[in-house]
């Protein structure tokens, strides 16, 4: 197996997981919300996760969604960094993988999302 390959299936699981374990979280739409997510996307982030993981895990259109996935990372990105922006102490949960991250939103929120756009990086590339 290429390092490729390897790459563009592990972001894809990435994603299926992602989007799985937020539809799994009855407490998802709320933290979105408390995470200023705009509420007519609430509904469509966790199976858009979902679409796009599937279809990086079977091969379809790899490049398409693996540059999708990394412009998803980037909005996701761009929602925690405003999140860090509010006192410590009110900083909401990330759930960006359901109850598996009900943490507040930190500067590690980022860095796990710079790994995960690393590997989509890696899967590009090779």
């Amino acid at each position: 197996m290429s390092v490729g390959l390897i790459s563009r299936v592990a972001f894809g699981l990435i994603f299926l997981s992602s989007g799985t374990l937020k539809l799994r979280d009855k407490k998802w739409p709320m933290a979105a919300g408390l995470l200023r997510v705009p509420r007519l996307a609430i509904p469509v982030v966790a199976p858009l996760e979902i679409t796009v993981g599937a279809l990086l895990v079977v091969g379809f259109q790899s490049t398409l969604f693996i540059w999708v996935g990394l412009g998803s990372l980037i909005v996701f990105s761009a929602v925690l960094t405003n999140a860090l922006r509010f006192p410590k102490d009110e900083r909401p949960v990330c759930a960006c993988f359901g109850v598996l991250a009900a943490q507040p939103v930190s500067a590690w929120s980022l860095l796990r999302n710079g790994a995960f756009m690393l590997l989509a990086i890696v899967a590009l590339t090779f």
